[in-house]
């Protein structure tokens, strides 16, 4: 009995080396697409769900990709045109940055002259255009404009809204619907439902502008 025993006891290590090699030889094929830890049905099943609950549980895509203390800026030459900070922003591989907190500062020669201040927006990677949302509040020196909604398009130097605003300054109150500024030119048209309080004077001015009327500058 002594022979099998030494024939087995060799021939174990031999099997175990050629499964070793067999399986090196031969690793786990996954398809394209597929979790690397999820070789059936089931466990992709399983991998998406866990995904699904990740996003409800954080509000956050799973591959999405999250950056703190946003900084993004431009210059034309020498120049900084703008400056746009937020203590965070989340890329999900489209071509829009969502940011939280957004702070946008404005320059000219002179240097900073107005800023932008939101709950949260977007950036669009392609184009820089930006839009502000929830309690957006845009000042300078001597204005103060406030809106739900308000974009920024840098290649044009605008200011643009569609949704209702106030814009304040020390002479008037204005309330309306669509606004646009354009920074360079220093001009500003409003699109309707126009409604003026002149301050110096204390009596308010109202007027109705219908949507095919042209914009008020």
């Amino acid at each position: 009995m002594r022979q099998p025993l030494k024939v087995l006891m060799v021939t174990i290590p031999l099997l175990m080396v050629g499964l070793v090699g067999w399986h090196l030889q031969h690793p786990t094929r996954v398809a394209p697409e597929q979790e690397s830890c999820a070789n059936n049905q089931a466990e992709r099943d399983a991998v998406a769900q866990c995904r699904q609950d990740t996003e409800k549980k954080s509000g956050t895509p799973a591959t999405a990709t999250l950056v703190g203390n946003l900084h993004l800026f431009q210059m034309a030459g020498e120049q900084l045109e703008w400056r746009l900070l937020a203590p965070s922003a989340q890329d999900d591989g489209t071509s829009r940055i969502h940011v939280r907190q957004p702070d946008l500062h404005l320059y000219d020669k002179e240097g900073e002259n107005a800023s932008v201040s939101a709950q949260e927006g977007t950036v669009n990677s392609s184009t820089q255009i930006m839009t502000f949302s929830g309690q957006v509040v845009a000042v300078n020196a001597e204005q103060r404009l406030t809106s739900e909604i308000l974009h920024f398009d840098p290649a044009r130097k605008m200011l643009y809204t569609q949704q209702p605003f106030v814009w304040v300054d020390a002479s008037m109150r204005l309330e309306g619907v669509g606004l646009t500024v354009m920074r360079e030119s220093q001009s500003m048209s409003v699109q309707h439902n126009v409604r003026v309080q002149f301050f110096h004077v204390g009596d308010e001015v109202t007027r109705e502008k219908d949507d095919d009327e042209k914009p008020r500058s």
